[in-house]
């Protein structure tokens, strides 16, 4: 599954409102009533109140459609509008109207407003900021969304959590319990910076145009499981370990042997039929002590990688776990890409 950056996003919009001929405002229905159908399955008591937070553009406008859709369906809806532009967006003034035509009130917050009256067990809802947040927060609308972190209710984010840049470092963002984002995952939740922002990913189709997604070019990609499943080689019941390949691990040195004893124990239970580690003769016994299943050839060194050889075909080889930075290992290493094309 390709992971595409927010200005491919929304070129994919784009090319998806002109080639099945419908509105944003469709596409944005779409997505919202995704959004609602996966909240009135996970929360299915009737009783449940929801808290929206939403921002004045697009993601603002999917956060009232699903108040809407809530309402209709007789949750206890309260909706906040955050205004950060002088305008609002198109769309977000148009299902702002829709609201009104369901009786459903909202409340506009602005830097003197007191924080919502949330009960623990209710929802809060952000809608605040899409994927098209590009610069720094106002300082009251970081201190609603620290104020909202405070808070125990259960939180879902729209499509990103508010606050969360898609390219660059994020400093204050909401802390979601669940992100239900819309048609692609995104680079930024799998960032490490970000663990605090994200607790869950939940991804919702909205149909996008298919060619357009073949089309578009992305260098990030996102393996799940049906795709894992798909690629998956059964192995025969009559296979056996000279059939199901041979791979060649390179590296340790004295101190870091540990590393070859993972990554050889990593290989075999991947599947390898075989699995020669080639280490330092320091590595000699620990190797056989640990992973005696391994098969084990040495450098002639004691300490470090100095000359790698070997006298058989392997599948596939892997090099570096512990190798070090030593000078003699640098041009071993060096010498051996420059030589493997050759021999195998």
């Amino acid at each position: 599954m390709k992971i595409f950056n927010a200005e491919k996003i929304k070129e994919l919009d784009k090319l998806t409102i002109e080639k099945q001929q419908i509105t944003s405002l469709d596409l944005m229905e779409r997505a919202a009533l995704q959004a609602f159908l996966w909240l009135v399955n996970h929360f299915q008591d009737k009783k449940t109140v929801y808290h929206i937070f939403c921002g004045d553009g697009n993601n603002g406008g999917d956060g009232l459609v699903i108040a809407r859709l809530l309402k209709q369906n007789y949750f206890d809806v309260h909706v906040y509008i955050v205004p950060f532009n002088e305008n609002f967006s198109i769309v977000f003034n148009s299902n702002l109207g829709r609201l009104k035509e369901c009786n459903l009130e909202y409340e506009v917050i602005s830097e003197a407003t007191e924080f919502p009256n949330i009960g623990e067990n209710h929802i809060i809802i952000d809608a605040i900021f899409g994927i098209g947040l590009t610069r720094e927060l106002a300082g009251w609308i970081q201190k609603l969304i620290q104020k909202i972190n405070y808070h125990q209710s259960f939180k879902v984010s729209i499509d990103v959590p508010s606050g969360l840049f898609l390219d660059k470092k994020t400093t204050i963002a909401i802390h979601s319990d669940v992100v239900l984002t819309f048609q692609f995952p995104k680079l930024a939740f799998y960032l490490p910076d970000n663990e605090n922002f994200i607790a869950e990913i939940v991804l919702l189709p909205i149909d996008l145009d298919v060619k357009s997604i073949e089309s578009i070019p992305s260098t990030y990609y996102y393996t799940d499981l049906n795709k894992i499943k798909k690629r998956y080689k059964p192995i025969s019941k009559f296979s056996h370990k000279g059939t199901q390949g041979h791979a060649l691990l390179i590296g340790g040195c004295f101190g870091k042997i540990g590393a070859m004893v993972l990554a050889s124990q990593a290989a075999l239970r991947s599947g390898c039929g075989l699995a020669t580690v080639f280490v330092p003769k320091c590595g000699y016994e620990i190797m056989q002590t640990a992973t005696p299943e391994a098969m084990v050839i040495t450098d002639e060194n004691y300490h470090k990688i100095t000359n790698i050889e070997f006298n058989f075909q392997p599948k596939a080889i892997g090099i570096g776990m512990g190798i070090g930075q030593d000078d003699e290992t640098t041009q071993a290493f060096h010498h051996f890409l420059k030589t493997i094309p050759f021999r195998w």
